[in-house]
């Protein structure tokens, strides 16, 4: 006979009769008033203990606190405990409503204190000669805030440019419009700081520079970033670059290529595919003997007269400079031999025209030239047309002066 598994069976708790009821063993509720009841001597035992260990220290605080005698009723245990107790509430709610007032004078404090710091922070961004701004991360950098100087600066106002979000697009010069916007797109893309120059035009049609520079503000996760930056005028300094440059480059009494300028020019074409290259070399006849005649105002007068024929008697991709007291000099890239003669001549019929027409004692010059196909030295093309100038001087006049 096979053996069958049973499943065990789980029998309820036996109930009990009580007072005329059967009640379940599970539900009894002097159970658990027991429970509570000794939970709670529990407590009162603890609480009882600690007020008679550190009753002295209880007691010494508050008589500190109040003044008056505690010890007289430390006989009743009982009523003692219970004081001390309500004292301990009573001095813990005083702390806490202290610390609360404390806590309400730090708020304020800081409040005013922040914004004070706001006050100041406003002043000093409206008052600066620098232009703040704040701009959206988009193509266009749309704006968000500007500082009121952008009216002194522009001509227009802040609201002028929050009402019309092109306008700052269309201020910016045409020339530079375009590497403005490929700095704002590569700069929005891998969020490094912008920072440039560029040309704008103001209300009235001037141009000027600005220096722009501005980071990328990040300002938490679900915050839009934004771009935060400054703006300059550096119109001036801009204009004194410009000068400082011409100066570095151009003789200061006509106008044109100074001979370090030349030599510069002379050393990139060497190495270049410009050839032919044509050198002409001239020399103003008798120019000490017109400063000792006239006087050296004069003199200038013939220089300056030379530099502007000279200068108008070549393309713009020619090299026109004067290279010494009396020297002048003239680099032609693509140009041969025959075709410097021929400048050579034009030239001098320039001179003869314009000593006839302004009257200018001493306008005249001599001049020679060479032409260079690649792998000539210009330096040697140079001597070769200096070579032909003093021919040239020589011929046209054996006691020249120079």
């Amino acid at each position: 006979m096979s053996t069958l598994n049973r499943t065990k069976r789980t029998e309820p708790p036996k109930r009990k009769h009580r007072g005329g009821k059967w009640v379940d063993p599970g539900n009894n509720p002097t159970r658990w008033l027991y429970l509570v009841g000794l939970g709670f001597a529990i407590v009162i035992g603890l609480v009882w203990w600690a007020v008679f260990k550190y009753k002295q220290e209880i007691l010494a605080f508050a008589n500190a606190q109040s003044g008056f005698k505690y010890a007289v009723i430390i006989a009743s245990p009982i009523v003692a405990a219970v004081i001390i107790l309500f004292a301990v509430i009573f001095f813990e709610e005083r702390r806490r409503r202290t610390q609360m007032q404390q806590l309400e004078q730090i708020v304020k404090k800081r409040t005013e204190e922040l914004a004070h710091s706001e006050k100041r922070y406003r002043t000093l961004v409206e008052q600066s000669t620098a232009i703040t701004y704040i701009n959206a991360v988009d193509d266009k950098r749309s704006n968000l805030y500007i500082s009121p100087q952008i009216e002194e600066l522009l001509g227009y106002s802040a609201e002028d440019l929050s009402q019309d979000g092109d306008l700052w697009q269309k201020l910016i010069h045409p020339d530079d419009d375009e590497r403005v916007q490929e700095e704002n797109l590569r700069t929005n893309a891998s969020g490094e700081p912008f920072s440039m120059d560029y040309r704008m035009r103001t209300k009235n049609g001037r141009v000027i520079w600005v220096h722009d520079e501005a980071v990328l503000m990040d300002h938490g996760e679900g915050k839009a970033k934004d771009w935060q930056g400054v703006i300059y005028d550096i119109t001036e300094r801009k204009m004194m670059e410009e000068q400082l440059r011409f100066l570095s480059t151009h003789d200061p009494l006509t106008g044109i290529y100074n001979r370090a300028y030349f030599e510069e020019e002379m050393a990139r074409l060497e190495n270049s595919r410009s050839f032919p290259i044509s050198i002409i070399i001239g020399d103003v006849d008798k120019l000490k003997a017109t400063n000792d005649r006239y006087g050296h105002d004069a003199g200038d007068e013939v220089l300056k007269m030379v530099a502007k024929i000279l200068k108008e008697s070549f393309r713009s991709e020619d090299v026109v400079a004067r290279t010494g007291g009396d020297e002048f000099a003239v680099l032609l890239p693509g140009t041969d031999h025959a075709a410097a003669q021929q400048a050579v001549q034009r030239i001098q019929e320039a001179l003869k025209i314009s000593a006839s027409q302004q009257q200018i004692p001493g306008l005249s010059i001599s001049m020679g030239c060479a032409a260079s196909e690649k792998g000539m030295p210009l330096s040697k093309v140079m001597k070769l047309a200096d070579d032909n100038m003093y021919n040239s001087k020589k011929q046209a006049s054996p006691a020249a002066e120079s």
